[in-house]
């Protein structure tokens, strides 16, 4: 069965971008739990 993607990325186009002005101008990977442990020290 083929699915159409589209919709499901319209939808979550949004996040992508706030995700993105979030992330502007830092360089981190989606591994959220080891970017707090290098911050922690």
């Amino acid at each position: 069965m083929e699915m159409d993607v589209k919709p499901l990325l319209e939808y979550f186009k949004p996040l992508q971008d706030f995700l993105d002005q979030q992330l502007e101008g830092e360089e981190i990977g989606w591994d959220f739990n080891s970017t707090i442990t290098s911050t922690k020290h």
